[in-house]
């Protein structure tokens, strides 16, 4: 007689993950519960928490009968600085950890419309954020290069917004100068190029347009596109 011991362990917790695992404020993760096997009849109860008021974490998930994963949903809120959050899973004194990153909203592009005028008219820049603004709204500060432009010190996204728009005005140029527009919010930093084209000629009349040759003369105008500069 010969004989041999089996030992069959229980479904145990094996892991706890996050995903996406960082997120904007006000946005929601998925976290995923992994068994080293198949759950039994009856499925078994994770208890779940997490380490932070910027997020909502259920009390619990159950992994159904024959299953070795189970999803949960972990809401967010808005947060002004970046947050990490520790979501964690116990189950048969098992304890399992994931981190979820909350992020703030933030500054994505700054362009200008229209991208090129002449100088002495004026464009407008928008600034955009990747999520809505935090009250009482966001100010971004700006900047530009160039003694030709003016551009305000900073805009501000009203809470609850994703966009601001701003006015850059600009003095007449004697030549094509390019003018690099800055944008600053929360360390990012985000650029666009507006160029400042000098006066062109717009037209040319002549009056009258029909003279008798050597007894009359005509008198011609020139059109600008813009206010004429000294060296113009």
């Amino acid at each position: 007689t010969r004989t041999a011991t089996l030992t069959i362990n229980p479904a145990a917790l094996t892991a706890v993950s996050m995903s996406p695992a960082t997120v904007i404020g006000g946005t929601s993760s998925t976290g995923t519960i992994t068994l080293t096997g198949m759950a039994p009849a009856g499925g078994i109860t994770v208890t779940l928490s997490d380490n932070s008021a910027s997020a909502t974490t259920p009390a619990s998930v159950t992994v159904a009968e024959g299953s070795t994963n189970a999803t949960f949903t972990v809401t967010t809120s808005a947060v002004s600085t970046a947050a990490t959050v520790t979501v964690t899973a116990v189950y048969g004194g098992v304890t399992r950890t994931a981190t979820l990153t909350i992020n703030p909203p933030a500054l994505t592009t700054l362009t200008m419309s229209p991208a090129t005028v002449t100088g002495g008219s004026s464009a407008t820049g928008t600034v955009t954020f990747d999520s809505p603004a935090l009250a009482p709204g966001a100010v971004v500060t700006l900047s530009d290069n160039s003694a030709s432009t003016t551009t305000p010190a900073s805009v501000t996204v009203p809470a609850g917004a994703t966009a601001a728009t701003f006015t850059v005005t600009s003095s007449s140029v004697a030549a094509a100068t390019t003018v690099t527009v800055t944008a600053t919010f929360n360390g990012v930093t985000k650029t666009a190029t507006l160029t400042l084209n000098p006066p062109q000629v717009a037209s040319i009349t002549l009056n009258p347009t029909t003279v008798i040759g050597g007894i009359a003369n005509s008198t011609a105008t020139v059109t600008l596109t813009a206010p004429a500069t000294g060296s113009t």
